[in-house]
């Protein structure tokens, strides 16, 4: 209680005697390795309720921000059905020019990417809070031959922790991942396709000569009145005449937004298998949606235009120079296409000619904006969840006195030493993990051979794996896949036209009548996206935790804590500074809209070919889009080479041994010569770790014999001497 009590005093405000910090350091100093029970709080005393400082500010930021999303969404879906017509789990909010509502499309999507790596950086930091270890579990973990990681998140530690920290822990991995796989979709583009009639005619056609139903060839959809109704559209001069290079251009669509049925002119010669007299050469539904009913292969919108080569060779002519253009001069009769009259018995269709142009029906239809009320009703429950998890961290993580940081944990070890740590001032995290010596009672000096290690050393191998492992397979399946779908549909040369997050029928991976169903498909990328941000993210923590705990041993500073005291240290981040944090978290938003731009849901609506719409047939497809693909490996390959390079060009200094993260070899670092105490507020003071005299002996360490020995000192420090021997 004395002690306590004591604490308390000085957490007020008020300095501690002398003679109170000679009592804590002599009551701390006598803790031994088979006396650990006594908890953080049970010393430094309660952590007073200052919630504006220090790591509780940063979560009631969170908890802010938290809260801030939630209205937002909220308010978006009371809105969305409460006046918004639904259907299929779709509601239109916008209506226009295709380019405007691509571009309002895109905007949402990064403002959704923003949102949502906000999210996961503040979740990450409450995880990291969640698996700090009290003192209390690291003595117990030491005391089973255990370490525990400071300063990271770890998934090891939750073995060892509170569970309801665990609980908690899981909770927000979890709730993260509806949040990625829904929410990049509660926007949606909705595009406008066409079906359309095309009609062979001659140029007599347009001057009133007659034609004949009976000598046409249809496809099994009859179209009796749709040649007159584009005569009398002629005869208004309503129809926009196009060149064959335009002509071609303007159909070669996925989408037919702008034109709708067409009239391909041949000039007067024409005939089709040399069936003179008719004016009406052919006529065929090309279907610019998903009507069960297309007279060519499903979805197979503008492949009239290109005649029995599927990769339109025999068109090239017309898209180079406008010269002779004749889909039809040799083409076989497909499934779903038929004469008119029987008779003739004939397997194909040729017309002997050449189209002079086109005349075709303009429409431009609007594109929409649509939003999805049940994917905003996923992400507002994983929202309240977040919210909850977020103030569960500070509840709990408040009424302890957790190891946040590695300044943190030489806090504690300095003011209560684990003694059976004794004589192993320099054992790095190797140390603890491979020799077998460590965890004995025998001493276990170690020879200083002052190499300067990298920067990749800081973490260890389990943890680059965890982070390049993923990556890579990411990147080369999407590579593999990528390839796969491109040479599949128009090959490489198809990149070039089909442009950046641009939807295209021809590049669809899955269609359904369910938003939800095609939003999990689309952004599953972004869940492995997420995990590789999570594990690179750690990766830097683990290289940064060890150049912050090695900087102690290169000048004298005062201890940075997760709540200072005094003139201690605190920052609102754990771990990561803002000049790397800010980059990260930057980088992993461009990476996700990069993903939300290279496989993304569309929503169709289908007007037929008298302009009807259709809402039966409307669908959602998931694309992928080729040029944003590449963006993102490019991208993801990116970060993958930085943190590979500071990794390897960076190096820590040569002055203290690899020991930050683990609980044991930091305990290790912070142990006095044996016998004696803790230097009066050696914890407020400015420390540096090095080599220190052992004042009750004759010979300092300046002597080049005996073993000598490092710890954290408030007094002067000497650098370590290469080739000699430490514990």
């Amino acid at each position: 209680m004395l002690l306590n009590d004591l604490l308390r005093y000085n957490f007020s405000g008020k300095t501690q005697s002398s003679e109170s910090f000679l009592l804590l350091s002599d009551t701390a100093t006598r803790t031994t390795g088979q006396d650990n029970s006594t908890d953080i709080p049970s010393i430094h005393g309660h952590q007073p309720n200052k919630y504006g400082s220090g790591w509780r500010s940063t979560v009631l930021l969170q908890i802010v921000l938290g809260v801030s999303i939630l209205i937002l969404n909220f308010a978006l879906t009371i809105w969305s059905y409460g006046t918004l017509p639904i259907e299929k789990g779709v509601a239109t909010i916008y209506q226009g020019p295709c380019a405007k509502t691509k571009d309002l499309v895109t905007v949402l999507h990064l403002a959704t990417c923003i949102l949502s790596s906000l999210l996961l950086g503040a979740s990450n930091y409450c995880m990291q809070m969640l698996s700090a270890p009290t003192r209390k579990e690291v003595d117990a973990a030491h005391a089973r031959r255990k370490w525990l990681s400071i300063g990271v998140a770890s998934f090891k530690n939750l073995l060892y922790v509170d569970r309801r920290k665990t609980f908690v822990y899981f909770l927000l991995g979890i709730s993260s991942i509806p949040l990625h796989l829904l929410w990049n979709s509660a926007f949606l583009e909705s595009l406008a396709s066409n079906d359309y009639v095309y009609s062979a005619v001659t140029e007599s056609f347009l001057e009133g000569a007659p034609w004949n139903n009976s000598k046409v060839f249809l496809s099994i959809n009859e179209f009796p009145d749709e040649a007159q109704a584009m005569l009398n559209h002629h005869l208004n001069d309503s129809l926009i005449r196009l060149n064959t290079t335009d002509c071609f251009n303007a159909y070669d669509v996925t989408f037919m937004t702008e034109y709708s049925n067409v009239l391909v002119v041949y000039n007067n010669a024409a005939n089709i298998n040399g069936v003179d007299n008719n004016s009406l050469l052919l006529q065929g539904l090309n279907n610019g949606g998903f009507t069960q009913s297309s007279s060519l292969t499903r979805c197979s919108q503008g492949k009239w235009l290109c005649g029995p080569d599927p990769r339109c060779a025999f068109s090239q002519t017309a898209r180079d120079s406008g010269s002779p253009w004749n889909p039809w001069d040799h083409w076989g009769l497909n499934i779903g296409e038929q004469q008119r009259d029987p008779s003739q018995n004939l397997s194909s269709i040729k017309i002997k000619s050449f189209i002079e142009y086109c005349l075709a029906e303009e429409t431009k239809r609007p594109c929409s904006l649509a939003i999805s009320p049940p994917i905003l009703v996923a992400v507002v429950i994983c929202n309240i969840i977040k919210i909850l998890c977020f103030g569960a961290t500070l509840w709990i993580v408040g009424s302890q006195y957790p190891l946040v940081t590695n300044g943190d944990a030489i806090q504690s070890f300095l003011l209560q030493s684990d003694t059976s740590f004794k004589n192993r001032c320099l054992a790095s995290r190797t140390d603890v993990q491979k020799n077998k010596r460590f965890w004995s009672d025998q001493p276990l000096p170690i020879m200083w051979h002052g190499r300067r290690n990298v920067w990749a050393l800081g973490a260890t191998k389990g943890v680059w794996l965890a982070t390049f492992i993923p990556g890579l397979i990411f990147i080369i399946t999407v590579v593999i896949v990528g390839i796969t779908c491109r040479l599949w549909v128009g090959g490489p040369s198809a990149i070039a036209s089909e442009g950046f997050g641009r939807p295209s029928l021809s590049n669809i991976v899955f269609s359904s009548d369910s938003p939800m169903t095609n939003s999990l498909l689309a952004n599953t990328p972004q869940l492995i996206v997420s995990y590789i941000y999570l594990a690179y993210n750690n990766l830097f923590t683990h290289m940064l935790a060890t150049a912050e705990i090695i900087s102690y041993s290169t000048s004298r500073k005062h201890l940075r804590v997760a709540f200072s005291r005094g003139k201690q240290r605190s920052r609102k981040f754990l771990q990561i500074p803002y000049k790397y944090g800010i980059p990260i978290m930057t980088a992993s938003i461009i990476l996700h809209w990069l993903i939300s731009q290279s496989l993304f849901l569309v929503r169709v609506t289908v007007y037929d070919y008298k302009g009807i719409p259709q809402p039966d047939l409307a669908i959602s497809v998931t694309q992928f889009s080729s040029y944003a693909i590449l963006f993102a490996l490019c991208m993801g390959g990116a970060m993958l080479m930085a943190v590979l390079i500071v990794g390897v060009v960076r190096r820590f200094p040569a002055t203290m041994p690899l020991a930050a993260c683990c609980s044991a070899s930091v305990a290790a670092l912070c142990l006095p010569y044996h016998g004696q105490v803790t230097e009066k507020d050696v914890i407020m003071d400015r420390l540096q770790w090095g080599a220190v005299r052992d004042e009750s002996s004759e010979m300092g360490d300046n002597s080049n014999d005996g073993v000598g020995h490092a710890c954290f000192s408030a007094k002067g420090v000497l650098p370590l001497v290469v080739a000699r021997t430490y514990a």
